[in-house]
């Protein structure tokens, strides 16, 4: 049997409460790499907040591709989808879950990281937004640099002109006045 052959539906549960249902033909593949294969998903911030190794990850079913089998895994997989409405990144990530479940709106349940600079609480989307900047570049800059938000939010980006080979981010910033 090649491992194209079997299919596999599984559960990922989080501490927060919430679950990822998916199928796949490869369970090593698809749990390799930390997550890594989730990107671009709703779920891959969920993975990112809580860690890959504290999400709890099981396999509900496994059934060789055959006779049907492939179809018969697709529908379960739904059925659980909708078994956990309202606890399930899969479902929020469809647009028509929404208008099927009116209570619900995406900020209720959408991944809440806060942000506290300049003396102010708020959403990390909602600082990024007004600095027109992406929470990746923000958060890189904390780690990679040791910089403080307020510093990862303002600090400006190299220009195309300097992004040569060897060039030091923290060269352009003290150029600039910014780091001692």
């Amino acid at each position: 049997m090649n491992r194209w052959s079997k299919r596999y539906l599984y559960k990922l549960t989080f501490p927060n409460g919430m679950v990822y249902i998916g199928c796949t033909y490869d369970i090593k593949q698809r749990w390799a790499g930390k997550g890594a294969h989730y990107y671009g998903m709703k779920v891959y911030e969920a993975i990112k907040e809580f860690g890959w190794d504290n999400i709890k990850k099981e396999i509900l079913l496994f059934l060789p591709d055959e006779n049907g089998n492939s179809e018969k895994i697709t529908s379960l997989e739904k059925e659980f989808i909708k078994a956990y409405s309202g606890r399930c990144y899969n479902s929020m990530s469809d647009p028509e879950w929404y208008e099927e479940n009116p209570a619900y709106s995406k900020e209720r349940y959408a991944l809440r990281i806060y942000w506290t600079a300049f003396g102010e609480t708020k959403p990390a989307k909602d600082w990024c937004a007004e600095y027109n900047t992406s929470s990746s570049v923000v958060m890189n800059r904390i780690k990679k640099y040791g910089l403080t938000i307020e510093q990862a939010l303002t600090f400006p980006p190299v220009p195309r002109g300097k992004r040569s080979k060897g060039y030091k981010v923290e060269d352009f910033w003290r150029e600039c006045g910014l780091l001692g």
